[in-house]
């Protein structure tokens, strides 16, 4: 655990069964500084690697902070190349080519885990982080760097529950570097914008590679900061609005299903009926009679 390079001090785990239902567990984790005068540890096969051959980790991922040093390099076979400054985090997700080196003539420190399980699965699956979009600029923010220290100081532990205890860290860590990440103002305001010519317009179709552009942004890129900013995709918002209406007009008028339909621009009362009943689990004919029953409207 504590390395040959007294500047270093890291751990690897075992994983179990229990690790694994938990969902979310950690391989190893630990502090590396290299510079000047400072000799490089060796660590196990499918963590250590050259410039030269790069990495790919076959089934976990990893968290790489940089709290000391210069510009480092950093490539990807996804995202391709970054210059990575202090304050920078790296998410290297599995199966993915990659490879960084520091500045030789600079003293440059990392703090670094690796982690994997069905919940980190769950967020690329959500494109809460993606290996297009490797580096995370955050600086050294308290959020980020006080868990990752916690979780640094749990290594030498070997106490019932550690694989929990240090997976809670990896939460919190991972939680607050998406939090804090700058958004880009123009994009923010454009999200905005788009939002609310989506509420204005929930009774009309909308041509959203028109809307893209009548904020500024390109299809590809607003489709993205959208689903980023709100959890889900233009379309999908836009129709949760419609939906939406829909019980509105259910429960507030007496027009009926196919009327409705018509005026919210579904293609005809079937189609509505069979969105309706996938976003609230209950057809537009039982949610009118539930409602009325129970006194709403």
């Amino acid at each position: 655990m504590l390395s040959g390079n007294p500047f270093d001090y890291y751990r690897y785990f075992p994983i179990t069964a229990r690790d694994r239902d938990w969902g979310l567990y950690l391989t190893g984790a630990g502090r590396q500084t290299e510079g000047p005068g400072i000799e490089r540890d060796l660590h196990p096969t499918g963590y250590e690697y050259t410039w030269d051959s790069g990495r790919v980790f076959q089934d976990v991922y990893s968290a790489v902070l940089f709290v000391e040093g210069s510009k480092v390099e950093f490539e990807s076979e996804v995202a391709g190349k970054y210059e990575v400054s202090k304050g920078d985090m790296v998410l290297l997700c599995p199966h993915v080519w990659h490879r960084y080196r520091v500045n030789p003539s600079v003293r440059t420190t990392q703090l670094w885990f690796a982690f994997g399980g069905s919940q980190v699965r769950s967020w690329q699956d959500h494109q809460l982080f993606s290996p297009q979009n490797p580096v995370l600029s955050i600086g050294l923010v308290d959020d980020v760097v006080k868990p990752y220290q916690r979780l640094l100081g749990c290594l030498g532990q070997d106490t019932p529950g550690l694989q929990q205890r240090l997976s809670g860290c990896v939460m919190e860590v991972i939680g607050a570097a998406l939090a804090n990440q700058p958004e880009e103002p123009a994009c923010a305001s454009a999200i905005q914008a788009a939002k609310r010519i989506l509420e204005q317009q929930v009774e009309q179709q909308v041509d959203l590679k028109d809307l893209a552009e009548s904020v500024g942004l390109s299809y590809e890129k607003f489709r993205h900061a959208f689903t980023e900013a709100t959890g889900m995709a233009p379309y999908q918002y836009h129709l949760q609005l419609r939906v939406r209406r829909a019980q509105t007009l259910l429960t507030g008028t007496d027009l009926t299903v196919q009327e409705i339909s018509s005026r919210l621009n579904f293609t005809d009362a079937f189609h509505l009926s069979k969105v309706f009943k996938a976003k609230t689990g209950v057809s537009p004919t039982t949610w009118r009679l539930r409602t009325n029953q129970a006194g709403i409207g």
